[in-house]
């Protein structure tokens, strides 16, 4: 990822922040928490980088590392703090399911470094293409 101008498009650019991860299974854990009736959709966390076959939050413990997916090398640096925008449904604009509340009720004591975490964020120490199903491992 190349940015044109430092700051622009990324959420937490000022700390080079220019990805995000959040896997499959955390979504699974949060579906749970809220008692959802069908799976939670992803496009409600905005997350870069969706990882498969891990359990869920073990990218909150990729927190310091080199994290290598695909050809690039990212090194997550803190927790995503959420907000009221993910509790939207990405198609209809309607608040139809609590997520700050589910994220509260299971995830609510962890010691993060943002508050009501679901995801990381991360720099890109080395960029390169990524590409779906390349294979996610830490160094």
């Amino acid at each position: 990822m190349r940015l044109e101008k430092q700051g622009e498009g990324v959420d937490r650019a000022s700390r080079r922040g220019a990805a995000s991860m959040l896997s499959e299974e955390s979504l699974r854990a949060i579906g749970s928490a809220g008692g959802a009736d069908r799976p939670v959709d992803p496009r409600r966390f905005r997350m870069l980088i969706g990882v498969s076959g891990v359990p869920a939050h073990t990218e909150d413990g990729w927190i310091g590392e080199q994290v290598h997916v695909g050809e690039a090398v990212l090194v997550p640096a803190g927790n995503v703090g959420r907000c009221a925008v993910t509790t939207v449904d990405p198609d209809s604009g309607v608040s139809d399911f609590d997520t700050l509340a589910a994220i509260a009720k299971y995830r609510g004591e962890k010691v993060t470094t943002e508050p009501l975490p679901f995801g990381v964020w991360a720099r890109v120490a080395k960029p390169g293409r990524v590409r779906l199903g390349d294979p996610v491992h830490v160094a």
